[in-house]
């Protein structure tokens, strides 16, 4: 799935006819074109027959099976629930997954989608939040210190650390410390547990046609509903006071269920930015000792854009505020 305009032209990848075997694809002539898009986990590959044209999902690291059966169930309770998103495609045999030549592979009704954008219509962002959050899915023991924990001072220190002397970022990491621990002491425990999409940044959540389209739900799993209402208030509305008061009114409206009691539901987002900056750091620590320049430079430009952008208290004081107004 890419946004419209941004079709293939080289043929790549597994072998066409085995795909559309493994999967039960209609139609003849099977082409397999790409990777037209690629992230830490995965690359996807646009399959077209006579019939029409799926999204195969290339995983790069061993799946976990269980979790990919869990996933593709969430999926099509949301879809049911009227959220929607691209029409998984199992298996005969109901499986998500499929072994071809030894690669994992998932497959999707390819739908496209337009580029990137965090000006979506913020009533349509919040009438789609509510649905997913009304969705009844039990993932029990799927929770995840990746969205409700700090990195920690000890950790950060490790970094300034590991980074001084050696890091083009160094010194801006150094000068942020204090920053970062005061906004990461906002983060308070979960209040409540229910399975979320726990990705919902403009990466995952497009316009399609003339509404939108979720996808990506590789990393769902319990979460409290509110923090994901916070992840979403900052990626669509953070330069926006009244986009982000109409956002959150579509949403209660609309039958969600999570509040912006104030700063403390946004620990959700400042918990999963952090990490990621975390993990940025380290593997441009790791690319730069094996010297794999491409690597280094992948991960500068991640490790760049979260210091560019950083949390901060009185950024999240005034999308609480702005939520409320």
């Amino acid at each position: 799935m890419t946004p419209t305009g941004a079709a293939p032209a080289v043929p790549a990848g597994p072998d066409a006819d085995a795909v559309a075997a493994a999967f039960g694809l209609p139609g003849h002539r099977p082409a397999l074109y790409g990777p037209v898009a690629r992230g830490y986990m995965g690359r996807i590959w646009r399959l077209d027959t006579d019939f029409g044209c799926w999204a195969v999902k290339e995983s790069l690291a061993p799946l976990d099976r269980e979790h990919a059966r869990v996933t593709a169930g969430f999926e099509s309770a949301a879809a049911a629930a009227g959220v929607p998103i691209p029409e998984p495609v199992p298996g005969n045999d109901g499986d998500p997954v499929r072994v071809v030549a030894g690669r994992e592979l998932r497959c999707h009704r390819w739908v496209d989608l337009a580029e990137l954008d965090t000006g979506l219509d913020p009533e349509l962002l919040g009438d789609l939040l509510a649905r997913l959050h009304r969705v009844e899915f039990d993932y029990p023991g799927s929770a995840d210190r990746w969205y409700s924990a700090p990195v920690g001072s000890s950790t950060w220190d490790e970094l300034i650390v590991g980074t001084a002397r050696r890091a083009p970022f160094a010194d801006r990491l150094a000068a942020m410390r204090d920053d970062l621990l005061a906004v990461e002491a906002l983060i308070r425990p979960p209040a409540i547990l229910q399975t979320c999409h726990r990705d919902l940044f403009a990466d995952n959540v497009r316009a399609a046609g003339d509404g939108l389209c979720v996808f990506d739900w590789e990393n769902c799993g319990e979460a409290d509903p509110a923090g994901e209402l916070g992840m979403v208030l900052f990626e669509f509305t953070r330069e926006d006071p009244a986009r982000t008061a109409a956002l959150y009114r579509a949403y209660r409206l609309a039958g969600g269920p999570a509040e912006v009691t104030g700063p403390e539901s946004f620990g959700m987002l400042i918990a999963v930015i952090h990490h990621i900056g975390e993990i940025g750091i380290r593997r441009w620590l790791a690319s730069d000792a094996a010297d794999d320049e491409a690597e280094r430079d992948l991960n500068l430009g991640r490790v760049t854009e979260f210091l560019d952008e950083p949390l901060t208290v009185q950024l999240i004081n005034d999308l609480a505020d702005a939520a409320r107004s």
